[in-house]
């Protein structure tokens, strides 16, 4: 069955995972309960940081970071920059200027 700990980061409750195992035991594929939960409140609330920054990279620079990349731009966010600031940041950095002055 699912393991959440490599989903949300913490470990995971038994009751939680009774729940999913339960549901999958009633008949609910295995494929719509890994969809349920990424739905889940507590999935998107865990993820939406990694969500933001990546959405920023891919739409800024017009490519999808390597891990580097990626750990660099969620470093600033998680250092207090605000979405705004974020995309500032991007737009200053010089693989933006790469991007549309060649």
């Amino acid at each position: 069955m699912l393991k959440s700990d490599k989903l949300l980061g913490r470990s995971y409750d038994q009751a939680g995972c009774d729940f999913w195992k339960a549901q999958v035991d009633k008949g609910l594929s295995k494929g719509k309960a890994l969809k349920n939960f990424t739905e889940s409140a507590e999935f998107a609330t865990k993820t939406e940081t990694n969500v933001n920054v990546l959405l920023d990279i891919i739409g800024l620079l017009n490519q999808a970071p390597d891990k580097t990349t990626f750990d660099y731009w969620y470093a600033k966010h998680d250092a207090g920059a605000s979405d705004t600031q974020l995309v500032e940041a991007i737009m200053q950095s010089s693989d933006y200027h790469i991007r549309f002055m060649g």
